[in-house]
Parts: structure tokens; sequence; C-alpha cells
């Protein structure tokens, strides 16, 4: 059946618009598309939130997997607005690369508002805390969704104008045959339940990573687990607007008093946890894995499900769960963000392999001024090899296992970690002027036995097409590797020399020319440090001075810039080569390359410069899992 409410085909058509063609990271963006998102709910795209009143935080189911909270939208704009990255947004550069999406927006919009006989002020913002949760559902049949939805928005003073937009969709919904939907009282309250599954929209709905070829999932459609609703609840209590997917939930929700003796998601432990850890934010994102399993479980009837998570286990640890928070306008920096990863059960797998902290101490020689990202990390090379092992015997219960074959592999992966130490540091280096080689990045690790490591690269690099050669009286091992392999390198270019060497007690990986380098430092006395440039000194002052898993830099407006010229170099690159045997693709591609690189070339370090500063990272080892504070400060002279 075709839509006749011309009204939801403009909500609809909405999805459509170019959202990917500028970065849409602010808090004011995110709240004009919430709220097109709870204009729209006759077209089954709402949106939600809450203020002095019920929270996300007392409405989840408490069996839920995704908990996201923006805790006050208000506040938290207020206080972006109090950042220089507020600055940057408002920068004529910057309206002009969001012009057109602005444009499309604003169009559709006024036909939307004039299409439902309503005031353009009637289009507002929630005033209060945004929440959304996902959780697991047991369907009655495979057509069914195995995930529920619940949305909370608290509008506050704009309540009224916005159930004028709601009121007037409904209104008009009343015309169209295609859209059935009921009234029923629950808890003194008018709840509104939608049928959309009439309009054609409703299947062509449909998720955008749809394989390409047809792979047999054993796990079940992903698509299957995440299909988009044609049948959702609504509800308004005072000024706080809810959504949900099932009313089941939405019943359960609004019938019970926060803190009443119902289970309720903030009883529960590992909730409890993460947020703890998480401490003061203006927004933040919670995973939860216990009833993960429940939403793959509908579409999975074999049970493959639990096996890959009992792999996943094995590789990388028992993850009870995690999350993510983001402070904006703290005393530390412009925005500061933190990562929880829970794990109550003890470490396994290649989180065991991270458990080790050391005190920062000082840089290798070869970190040099000309660094822009730099990490050092703590990796027990020691006990990779029995985590290898028990690896390839988890595989094995998917194949038929070959002992021999998987004793060899564990004894060469022992023999190469035996020589190794636990320190490892990434170095990205940028050379001007910008050419596509400019961008290098070199891995260094700390090296404990180095004749048996070159014994073991003279032995095997030959097998992996590594050829030796003399360099500084030393013996290094290089191949050309296409540049998508390597590591900090933009797609598409000209294959890159990549080389293994071994200098001052360091085993070096990465581009030739950056090894080479590394290998110079190392013998050199005195050369200028990254720890002399006052922007490094800057971001790591904001780090605490304790032992920790790992440590990070980022000169953010020198990655920027390498990012965005080494790309158009690699385009460039690739389009040439791709005109030796198609001329005509070719210049489609190289238009659409150079209208997209058109849209950033205002945006450039000149200008980045005067609003965003260097940025650090830390990560700590805790008891029940790991916390990562990443923090990005404000621009030299604005501290």
């Amino acid at each position: 059946m075709r839509v006749r409410c011309r009204t939801l085909r403009r909500m609809l058509a909405l999805r459509n618009l170019p959202l990917l063609r500028f970065s849409t990271n602010t808090l004011e963006e995110f709240v004009v598309i919430k709220n097109l998102t709870i204009g729209s709910i006759i077209a089954g795209l709402c949106s939600a939130s809450s203020y002095a009143q019920p929270s996300i935080e007392q409405l989840a189911p408490p069996d839920s997997v995704v908990i996201v909270s923006v805790r006050n939208l208000a506040a938290s704009v207020d206080r972006l607005q109090q950042t220089k990255l507020w600055e940057l947004w408002e920068t004529p550069q910057v309206q002009q690369l969001r012009a057109d999406f602005i444009k499309q927006l604003t169009e559709h919009i006024d036909e939307m508002l004039q299409q439902l006989g309503v005031e353009e002020d009637t289009l507002v913002p929630p005033q209060g805390a945004l929440g959304f949760a996902l959780f697991p559902l047991t369907p009655e049949d495979l057509d069914a969704p195995s995930s529920g939805m619940l949305l909370v928005a608290d509008y506050g003073e704009n309540a009224d104008k916005t159930g004028e937009l709601i009121d007037a969709a409904i209104a008009e919904a009343d015309d169209n045959p295609d859209i059935k939907y009921e009234v029923q009282e629950i808890n003194g309250l008018s709840v509104y339940s939608f049928d959309l599954s009439g309009l054609e929209f409703a299947e062509q709905i449909e998720p955008d990573f749809a394989p390409v070829m047809p792979i047999p999932m054993p796990m079940g459609d992903p698509s299957e687990m995440l299909t988009p609703p044609t049948k959702f609840h609504f509800v308004r209590d005072g000024s706080v607007f809810i959504v949900c997917t099932d009313l089941d939930r939405l019943t359960e929700a609004i019938q019970d008093e926060p803190g009443g003796d119902e289970p309720a998601l903030t009883d529960r432990e590992d909730y409890q946890a993460i947020m703890d850890q998480l401490g003061e934010s203006d927004a933040y994102a919670i995973l939860l894995m216990r009833d993960m399993g429940k939403m793959a479980a509908a579409n999975d009837p074999m049970g493959m499900a639990g096996m890959m998570q009992e792999m996943l286990k094995t590789i990388i640890g028992d993850i009870q769960g995690a999350g993510l928070s983001l402070r904006l306008d703290s005393d530390s920096a412009i925005v500061e963000e933190t990562v929880v990863v829970y794990m109550p059960n003890g470490k396994s797998g290649l989180t065991a392999l991270l458990d080790t902290e050391t005190p920062r101490g000082a840089l290798p020689a070869f970190v040099g001024p000309d660094t822009v990202n730099y990490v050092r990390l703590n990796f027990e090379f020691q006990n990779l090899p029995d985590l290898v092992m028990q690896v390839m015997r988890v595989f094995a219960m998917m194949m038929p296992p070959d002992p021999e074959s998987m004793q060899e592999t564990h004894n060469i992966v022992t023999r190469l970690c035996d020589t190794l130490g636990q320190e490892i540091h990434v170095v990205s280096t940028l050379t001007r002027p910008i050419t596509a080689e400019s961008f290098s990045t070199v891995l260094a690790v700390k090296c404990t036995q180095p004749q048996e490591f070159e014994n073991f690269v003279a032995e095997f690099g030959p097998k992996g097409g590594f050829e030796p050669r003399e360099f500084l009286g030393q013996r290094i091992y290089s191949r050309e590797m296409p540049p998508m392999m390597m590591p900090g390198m933009a797609m598409g270019g000209a294959a890159i020399e990549v080389s293994i060497g071994i200098s001052g007690g360091y085993a070096l990986f990465g581009p030739t020319a950056g090894v080479e380098q590394a290998m110079r430092a190392v013998g050199e006395v005195k050369l200028p440090s990254l720890e002399q440039e006052a922007s490094y000194q800057r971001a790591v002052d904001a780090l605490p001075n304790e032992p920790a898993v790992g440590i990070g830099y980022s000169n953010s407006v020198d990655m920027f810039e390498a990012m965005m010229e080494t790309q158009r170099l690699a385009a460039k690159q690739m389009v040439e080569q791709i005109k030796e045997f198609d001329p005509e693709f070719a210049a489609e591609i190289e238009q659409e390359q150079l209208a997209m690189l058109e849209q950033w070339e205002a945006i450039d370090a000149e200008l980045l410069s005067q609003f965003i500063g260097p940025s650090a990272w830390y990560v700590r080892a805790t008891d029940d899992g790991f916390i990562m504070r990443v923090y990005l400060l404000a621009p030299v002279g604005d501290e």
C-alpha cells in the first residue's frame, strides 16, 4: 500500500539526508535530530528524554543490555558553549561545511510543520535528560523482533509545544487508513499504541549491513536481531515523553514506583560497578553482557551464539560489561572521556596479558620532536604462547585438530616471545612538506635477547618475503607491502617498503625510512626528544603520575592534517592507477573525491590550532577490569 500521509513521507525522508557529509558531534545537532524523531512518532522514528522526573535509569527494564543517557541536555549544551569546540563549530568555515545538510534539514522540517498546521516554534529541544535502553524480548515467532527499545525524554518548559506537535501528527493519522492505533488508560495515563505495518515504507526500512555474499550466519542474521519496529507505544507523563516498542515493558515502567520492591536496573551489581568508575559525566553509554545472549538466541536455534561467546571469552577474556562517559569543560580538559571494562571474574585471555602496570619512565631515543602520536603499552609476551595454544584448542572443536601443527605453532611463538620483553612503543611521525610517505608509524618492542631475535628473523623472515641487507653495521630485513596492510597508512596508493630491524635493545617494525631513522637515533647522544616539546608536556601533565598499563599522546591538529593530506594524496595515486585500465571510471572517482575534499579544504591546521590542543590518555588495571581516561585539551594560551 502507498503511504498517503504526506507528513509521514517527509518524516521518513529525513532518514536519507546526507548525515555523513560532516561531523554532527555537538549536542546541539544531536538535540535537533532527536527532537525530529519525537515529532515523527507516527512514522515509527521517535525519540525521548527526562528532566527532574522519571529517568531512563529508573524506567529501563532490569534486563537491559544497552543504556544511553544524557543527564541534563540544557546544562550540557551550556557547558559546551563555554568551550573552544563551540567556537570552532560557529566559525564560518565549519558553518559552510554543514550548510548543505542544514539547508536540506530545514526544508524537510518546514514542509513537515506546514503539513501539520503548527507554528515553527513548535519544534523545540528537550530541556533535561535523554535516555535510551535496548533490552531482549522472547518473540512468539521468528519474524517478531528479538529486542525492544525504550526512549525517554523530558521537555521541561517545552513539553506543551511538543505535545501540540504530537497531537497534530495523531490528528493527521486519523485520516490515514493505513495507520492503526488505539488508546488505553494505564496507571491514569493515556497510552497510544501504533501499528505502522500497513505503510509502504515499513517494508523499506532495512538495516544497512546486509552481506554482499550469501555468507552462512551460524549465530543468526544480525538484521533479524535488530529488526526495525513497526509497532510502538507512546505515553506522556507531565513533561516526560516515553516511547517503547513493547507494551508489557512500557506498562511495567509506568506502573512501578521508583525505589519500590520490584527489581530495577540500578540494583544490578554490574551496572553499579561500571557507573561508580565512570564517575561524574554529561552523558554515558553502558553495555551489559548478562542478557546479550537472549537477543541472539531467538534467531539462533542451533545455539552457535553461546559457542561463539565462549570462544571470545577464551581469546579476549570474560568481559561482563563496559561503559563510556563524556564530560565537557572539566577542570582538566575541554572534553574528558572515560572507558570502563568490567571483568569481575578476573582477567583471562588477551586481557590477562595487559595487566602489568609500570611507571611512565623516560621516552626512548627514537621518540623525536616530529612525533605526532605516541603509545606506550605493557604486554606480557611470555604468556602469549600458552594463550595461542588455548585458542587453537578452542578452534579445534570446530575442525579436526592437527596436534603436530598445533605444537609446531606453539614452539615457533614461544621461540619468538622468549626474545621479547613487555614494553611496546608505537611512534607515528610526520615530516613536511607532506607527501604520501610523510606519515609513518613504527612499532618498537623491548628485546631482551637481541641475538636470538635476529636468528629468528634470519630463519623465518625470508619465508615471508623479507630480504636481509646491511645497515649501520647491523642487519635489516625488508620487503614491499601494500599500504593498506600498514598501520597508520592511508588506503590506496603505491606499495611501500617495510623493514624489521633491531637496535639499542628494541625490535623495530614499520616503513623502512622510519625503521632506519629509529636505528640512527638509538646510536646518537643528546638528540632532541618529544619530551622537550611543550605540547607533549602539557598533555602528559594532565595525566596522573602513577603506574599504568599504557599511556598515549596525540598532537590532534597535526594528526588531522596528516590524515587529510595523506588521504588526498593516496586518492590521487589511486585514480592514476585506475586510469591505466578504466579512464572513465577513474574520472568518476576523481570527481567524487575532489568534491569531498573541497568541502574540508577550509578546515586546515591553522584554523584548528586556534581551538584544539593536544590529547592524552592512560589505562589502569583494576581489581575488576580496566579504566581508561582520555583528555582533549584547549589550545596553548587557553588553559
